[in-house]
């Protein structure tokens, strides 16, 4: 019964409430910083993705092979042109 009491004033002591809250806030801008990083090869992939289709158009590649090789719609290949 000590320990249940000692442990209630811990964790609910000012100093460790605080320690926790930066602690958790850390935590939430570093998921944050991963999400940007995720978004930001996404972007960059998709964008190669964009110039190996206008690559192999202006090669005369067919549609179809680009969109193999690419994974992008065959729409937004022609949108490309």
């Amino acid at each position: 019964m000590e320990f249940n009491k000692w442990l209630d004033e811990y964790i609910n002591d000012e100093k460790t409430a605080n320690f926790y809250g930066r602690w958790n806030k850390e935590l939430l801008r570093e998921a944050a910083r991963e999400e940007a990083r995720e978004e930001g090869y996404e972007e960059a992939t998709n964008q190669r993705n964009y110039d190996i289709a206008k690559n192999l158009l202006n090669l005369n590649t067919d549609v179809n092979t680009i969109s193999k090789a690419t994974g992008l719609s065959i729409n937004d290949i022609k949108n490309i042109k």
